[in-house]
């Protein structure tokens, strides 16, 4: 969904499990992104409902190219 007038879009995501890597889970995450010439830029913050060392909270930071 692109924020007004700016070059940002804002992206999300929401889920949810139950089975293979968890019991009524429900994941998520919410963050910006923007293209510039033939770079696309995003940010998002991703969490879930469960708590443990492998399911902190988290920020991913992507760059990919188009040609």
């Amino acid at each position: 969904m692109a924020i007004g007038d700016t070059p940002f879009s804002l992206i999300g995501s929401i889920g949810w499990e139950d089975g293979a890597f968890g019991d009524d889970k429900v994941d998520w995450s919410l963050g910006l992104s923007a293209s510039w010439k033939s770079l696309d830029f995003s940010a998002s913050y991703i969490d879930t409902s469960k708590t443990g060392d492998l399911l902190d909270a988290t920020v991913v930071f992507s760059v990919g190219v188009s040609f």
